[in-house]
C-alpha cells in the first residue's frame, strides 16, 4: 500500500535548526529562530577636536610679519579651537594636530614673490611652515592658492596665526579665499 509522506514542504522548513535556516533559501522565513544578539563592544575613542577657520574677503595691503586675518569659523569646529580677537586660533586642548593651511597671494604692486607661514604665540615663523608663492607676470597666475600640512604639538592656550613673511609692505591676499588654516588632534 502507499504510504503517504507525513511531512509537508512547509513543515519540513519549520523544523529546521537556525543554522539551516541561513545556509538555505527559506520559502517561510518567519518560522526561522531570531539570532542572538551578543554583548555591545568597547567603547570608541572620544570625539576628535576639529576646526576650520578662514577669511572669504580680501584684506588689503599687509606689511612683512602681519598676521592674516582669519576671520570665519567653519562648520563642524568643536569647541576646543576658537578664533581670536586678531584673526588667530586658540587651541584649548594640548596635543598634536595636523594643521593644513593656504594662502592665494600677491605682491599688489610688482611680480615679486609672497611668502607666509605661521607662528604659534606671536613668536618667529616656524620654518617648517614658510610657503612661498612663484614669480608669475601675469595677473591671474599670482592669484593661485599655496598650501601646505604640517604636525605641531600645542599646549592648552597656544594661539595659531597665519603671518606674511615676506619683506615687501605690499602683501595682498585676495578672496574668496584668501586664507584658510584647518586643525584636526591626531594625538594627546
Amino acid at each position: 500500500m502507499y504510504k503517504r509522506n507525513r511531512f509537508t514542504a512547509s513543515s519540513r522548513y519549520n523544523n529546521r535548526t537556525s543554522s539551516n535556516c541561513s545556509k538555505r533559501k527559506i520559502i517561510n522565513y518567519l518560522k526561522c529562530p531570531t539570532p542572538t544578539i551578543g554583548a555591545t563592544g568597547p567603547t570608541g575613542p572620544a570625539a576628535t577636536t576639529f576646526g576650520q577657520f578662514y577669511r572669504s574677503t580680501a584684506t588689503g595691503v599687509l606689511a612683512a610679519n602681519a598676521i592674516i586675518p582669519l576671520l570665519t569659523t567653519g562648520p563642524n569646529t568643536t569647541a576646543d579651537l576658537v578664533l581670536t580677537g586678531t584673526g588667530g586660533v586658540q587651541v584649548n586642548t594640548a596635543g598634536l594636530y595636523s594643521v593644513s593651511y593656504m594662502a592665494s597671494a600677491e605682491d599688489d604692486l610688482s611680480a615679486s614673490q609672497v611668502s607666509f607661514a605661521l607662528n604659534i604665540n606671536g613668536g618667529a615663523a616656524l620654518p617648517v611652515s614658510t610657503m612661498t608663492t612663484t614669480i608669475f607676470t601675469s595677473v591671474s597666475f599670482r592669484k593661485q592658492p599655496r598650501s601646505n600640512t604640517v604636525l605641531l604639538r600645542f599646549a592648552a592656550g597656544d594661539v595659531l596665526t597665519l603671518i606674511v613673511t615676506s619683506a615687501s609692505a605690499n602683501q595682498f591676499f585676495n578672496g574668496p579665499n584668501a586664507a584658510s588654516i584647518t586643525l584636526v588632534k591626531i594625538a594627546d
